[in-house]
């Protein structure tokens, strides 16, 4: 069986431990110290994705050089770097397309892997062959014009030939898999094939006669600016367009329309012929990978467990709430809280049950604070908030209101059997000219007098 993943790391401690989260992910992993025996591996068989670490030397960024050119067995890339090099200002690296930072997570590889998953099965190739599709389609529109210019300019000699154009131009527009239909000068549909009336899901006495808006409204129509207006002044000698239509049945379509004008042989303009493609599952697969990308982004941010914001968003967000309230003067404070004996407790009944502890506290500190506040898992069971414009003495009120709601509830790790858990929290208000770690530790100094001095507790103190 060939590796699902590929991991290229010089260091052997970081191999070792992914290699170890890719086993228990069921995952098999290939692992190198060097870029050449990756791309040698990679010659061999594709895996599903590869994780490079930043910290390679310049062979690194020639293997992105290479699985870049891989064109269509292009291989999703993850770079392996530290926390503190991602940042809003951090440009996206070239080749990469997902990040992932240390420490490393139970579920990092495969929550990777199954978002890359869903990242390919949204990929529908109506998407990836879109633009040759159009392409290929204004080629045909071009075509079509010509053999209809040309059945005309047939029927302008005999009879005979003109007998024989109508046929030819009957042959066309039954030949042609997506709508056409001809529009005059005053937008009324004068003839259109069978694909086009199954687009529109009316029927032949519904369409004859009508104008195109009737049929196909858009926010242009009836404005200076309609582009069917466009073509019949002449400004415009190809109009393509995109819309979505309520269905009869109430369903909502998307299309594609491409218009350019119809001239006789005199080159005089005698209508719009309009192509009209259903784009419906194009569009709604774009979405899908939209929405895709944006669950990961979130994932990337939110820790899994308890629906709170990991400790990477809290650096970022506790960075930017300081500097604002150094500009302007606010008043911040910050909550560092730790449950009392957790260890204990997963020694006791098991990791299960701690975990049910965790995500039990993380929905009562999302409880427990405003919209404004930032509520975040800080690391293992120590949780944080983050209050911006809030004074020490208001932020002991949730500090207390936090605590008092973990007192009060019981956990059944055995179904006859009830538990307590309790918290220690330490409250800060920043001081005027304070970096991060000073702020953080003050907090953490607080919440471990509160440890010190019997638990299930608060301290504030503004001691520097």
């Amino acid at each position: 069986m060939e590796p699902e993943i590929l991991i290229v790391n010089n260091n052997q401690e970081d191999l070792d431990e992914l290699a170890a989260l890719a086993e228990k992910s069921g995952l098999k992993a290939a692992c190198f110290l060097t870029a050449a025996e990756g791309w040698e591996q990679i010659e061999k068989g594709a895996p599903d994705f590869v994780i490079v670490s930043r910290s390679l030397p310049d062979q690194g960024k020639s293997l992105l050089r290479q699985i870049s050119k891989l064109g269509s067995r292009k291989i999703p890339v993850v770079l392996l770097c530290d926390e503190e090099y991602l940042s809003p200002e951090t440009s996206p690296e070239k080749g990469v397309d997902l990040y992932l930072t240390r420490p490393f997570a139970p579920t990092s590889l495969s929550s990777i892997h199954h978002c890359l998953a869903m990242m390919r099965d949204h990929e529908n190739p109506l998407l990836k062959e879109k633009d040759k599709t159009i392409t290929r389609l204004q080629q045909e529109m071009e075509d079509l014009q010509e053999q209809i210019e040309q059945a005309f300019a047939m029927s302008n000699q005999t009879a005979i030939e003109a007998e024989m154009a109508y046929i030819e131009l009957n042959t066309i527009f039954r030949a042609v898999t997506n709508g056409i239909v001809l529009i005059n000068q005053e937008f009324k549909v004068i003839r259109f094939n069978q694909a086009y009336q199954d687009l529109t899901g009316l029927s032949r006495e519904e369409i004859k006669g009508s104008r195109c808006h009737d049929i196909f409204p858009y926010h242009l129509c009836g404005t200076d600016q309609c582009t069917m207006k466009q073509i019949v002044s002449g400004r415009l000698e190809l109009v393509e367009q995109e819309l979505e239509r309520k269905m009869p049945d109430g369903a909502i379509r998307h299309f594609h329309l491409t218009a350019t004008p119809f001239r006789g042989p005199d080159m005089k303009l005698i209508g719009i012929v309009v192509y009209i493609m259903d784009i419906t599952e194009n569009v709604l697969a774009k979405k899908a990978l939209e929405e895709s990308r944006a669950m990961y982004r979130k994932m990337s941010l939110v820790d899994e467990l308890t629906g709170l914001f990991n400790k990477r968003h809290f650096n970022k967000t506790l960075e930017f709430e300081i500097d604002r309230a150094e500009r302007y003067g606010n008043n911040l404070s910050l909550i560092m809280m730790d449950i009392d004996n957790f260890k204990i407790h997963n020694d006791t009944y098991g990791h299960h049950n701690g975990d049910v502890v965790l995500s039990r506290l993380g929905e009562i500190v999302a409880g427990c604070v405003r919209s404004c506040d930032i509520a975040c898992r800080y690391g293992g069971e120590e949780f944080a908030i983050i209050l911006p414009e809030t004074p020490g003495e208001s932020a002991i009120t949730v500090a207390e209101r936090v605590r008092k709601a973990l007192a009060e509830t019981e956990f059944y790790p055995n179904p006859d059997e009830a538990v307590i858990k309790t918290l220690s929290l330490g409250v800060a208000q920043y001081s005027k000219g304070e970096k991060l770690a000073g702020l953080v530790r003050r907090a953490d100094r607080n919440l471990y007098t509160a440890k010190k001095s019997g638990k299930n507790r608060y301290v504030f103190d503004q001691t520097p």
